[in-house]
């Protein structure tokens, strides 16, 4: 059975500036998002950038943010592979980045959000997942063998506390490794929301507990 493209849309942003006298209009993004099935078990999604090179030495495919085929085993079980998001939890790591005006110090100074890998994908019920991931890890920069181990969960503990929490391993450039706690909470009453994400990260080689002074 051929492919079926359900969605296909483009996603714009621009942004003006005004210095001094002189007025600059900037386009920002300009993003094809493509999703469809391959008969009844496989779903696909391509996510590609018109505005980043398309090659960089370091990332051979650096403007396509998603390239992903999932395999649904049954309403439980999925098995995902291809070029991915990094499952890092948190509201604001979780957003496009289309979608974002502004990150903070963390978020900022992480190159590459997505990267070559597979998820193994458990949802018990259809507003809960748990995912066991590996990928390149997030300081690879073009190094081969650094890769990274992600444990993530998206749910709720209430129906007004959602959650994007996730354990993670990385290795940096030098096979040393990081060890991440990301906790990402929405908390919804009625039409207000608030975002609270808190990210602790501390090399596996310190002898002491606390923030490495990233």
């Amino acid at each position: 059975r051929s492919a079926q493209i359900e969605t296909v849309y483009f996603e714009a942003r621009g942004s003006a500036e005004l210095n001094g006298k002189k007025l600059s209009m900037n386009g920002e993004f300009l993003n094809l998002h493509v999703k469809g099935h391959i008969g009844q078990h496989f779903s696909f999604r391509l996510r590609q950038r018109f505005t980043k090179p398309i090659y960089d030495p370091k990332n051979p495919l650096n403007a396509t943010d998603i390239l992903s085929l999932t395999w649904h085993i049954n309403p439980k079980w999925n098995i995902q592979g291809g070029k991915l998001p990094i499952m890092l939890g948190g509201y604001e790591w979780d957003d496009a980045p289309i979608d974002v005006y502004y990150w903070n110090g963390f978020c900022n100074h992480v190159p590459p959000v997505y990267a070559i890998g597979g998820s193994i994908m458990y949802n018990p019920a259809p507003d809960q997942q748990f995912i066991l991931q590996c990928t390149s890890s997030i300081f690879h920069d073009g190094n081969p063998n650094v890769y990274g181990l992600n444990l993530y969960w998206a749910g709720h503990i209430a129906s007004w506390w959602n959650t994007l929490w996730s354990i993670n391993w990385m290795d940096d450039p030098y096979h040393h490794q990081m060890g991440y706690l990301c906790l990402g909470n929405r908390f919804e009453v009625g039409p207000a929301a608030l975002e609270l994400d808190f990210m602790y990260r501390r090399s596996l080689i310190q002898k002491k507990a606390g923030f490495d002074g990233s």
